[in-house]
């Protein structure tokens, strides 16, 4: 929530570099958790079929 606050602080700012470095670190930080979710269920998966 914070992140969505601060990237709207900086467009209504007008401050176009500052916009898009923070939305670069939320679609970052989006993609790391997401591919952590993946490997998450792959392991379980291949946990699962070991077993």
């Amino acid at each position: 929530m914070e992140c969505h606050r601060a990237i709207y602080r900086a467009i209504v700012r007008k401050d176009e570099a500052l916009a898009e470095d923070e939305l670069r670190e939320h679609f970052d930080f989006s993609s790391k958790l997401e591919t952590e979710q993946k490997l998450k269920g792959i392991v379980a998966r291949s946990a699962q079929g070991d077993g």
